[in-house]
């Protein structure tokens, strides 16, 4: 049987009283809170949720462990999934995480801001300003996947998102062939050559 971690499951009951106000936001504590109370409750009710799963169970909810009716209950959106041949996962967060924040004051200052929400896993979340919805960048062995979360997003933020999603495959394409870089030295390789070329015509990016 699984040995739950008691401490971790208070503090994120904790976490989950003061999501639903049974406990103030500025609770001494669970100080940590403050800077998430920037998301839209509904964003913060969902990691909740998730973190509460892996006290209890581990992994086994993680990515494709929760199905497409549950990821859209929770008001997630798969927005791409892109197979790759290999990855270094570490590496590739560490670039889009640069790539992104060069991207924060775009359109406008402030637009974005970029979080990396884990050590547990290879992600990176970018957060709209008017939080109607974000992004969720996973990097994981077989795929890049990217979500949207956020049931009822702007036309602002999807407008925006469009934008941000098409820079990030045009680098994945210049990772993939760019250079004289051996393959076993990339970032990442992908399983078909005109895969990214595919989405971006399924996404209707011009």
């Amino acid at each position: 049987m699984r040995k739950i971690d008691l401490t971790g499951f208070s503090v994120l009951l904790l976490q989950a009283l003061i999501i639903c106000k049974i406990l103030p936001s500025d609770c001494f504590i669970f100080p940590g809170l403050k800077r998430q109370n920037e998301i839209s409750a509904k964003t913060k009710m969902y990691n909740v949720f998730r973190n509460y799963q892996r006290v209890l169970f581990g992994n086994i909810y993680d990515s494709d462990g929760i199905d497409d009716e549950d990821e859209e209950c929770a008001g997630v959106i798969r927005v791409l999934s892109l197979p790759v041949e290999s990855i270094k996962p570490g590496g590739l967060r560490l670039f889009l995480m640069l790539h992104l924040m060069g991207m924060q004051n775009t359109p406008q200052k402030g637009a974005w801001s970029v979080d990396q929400p884990t050590t547990e896993e290879y992600a990176v979340d970018l957060y709209f300003h008017d939080k109607t919805a974000m992004l969720m960048i996973r990097l994981t062995e077989t795929e890049v996947l990217i979500d949207r979360m956020g049931s009822m997003p702007s036309t602002s933020y999807v407008m925006q998102e469009a934008i941000v999603v098409d820079s990030i495959l045009k680098e994945l394409e210049l990772m993939t062939h760019e250079g004289d870089i051996k393959d076993e030295d990339r970032l990442i390789l992908l399983k078909s050559q005109n895969s990214v070329e595919e989405l971006r015509d399924d996404l209707s990016f011009g």
